[in-house]
């Protein structure tokens, strides 16, 4: 990746609409049936070790990640919506466009699908 080098984000944007979730899963944990999103988090990477930035809301979790963004934080392109039961389970995702400085349309994962309806 030289100077110069930007990847093609209309492709990838496209790749990532055509992906209905992260396919079928024998996780433990997944046996309720009564799921609900209880926090929204992202990673951010600036300190040398990535950690997780967590908040409550949707709008709580954009609004700090633009903060974090314009302050030259090193972020991941997502905020995934998360249970308590199981914080590496992702309900939801809702990435960020960096070409558009903007978030796109939050899209269930395969779990939310079958869990949030």
């Amino acid at each position: 990746m030289g100077v110069g080098y930007l990847p093609n984000f209309k492709a990838i944007r496209k790749e990532i609409r055509s992906i209905k979730g992260n396919g079928g899963t024998n996780h433990p944990s997944i046996n309720k049936i009564q799921m609900k999103v209880d926090f929204y988090k992202f990673q951010c990477f600036s300190i040398g070790y990535p950690y997780d930035v967590c908040k409550r809301t949707l709008a709580e979790a954009k609004e700090v990640y633009r903060q974090m963004k314009f302050k030259g934080y090193r972020l991941s392109c997502s905020i995934h919506g998360c249970t308590r039961d199981d914080d590496s389970i992702f309900l939801t995702f809702t990435p960020w466009w960096e070409d558009e400085d903007g978030f796109g349309r939050t899209i269930l994962t395969y779990l939310g699908e079958k869990y949030l309806k």
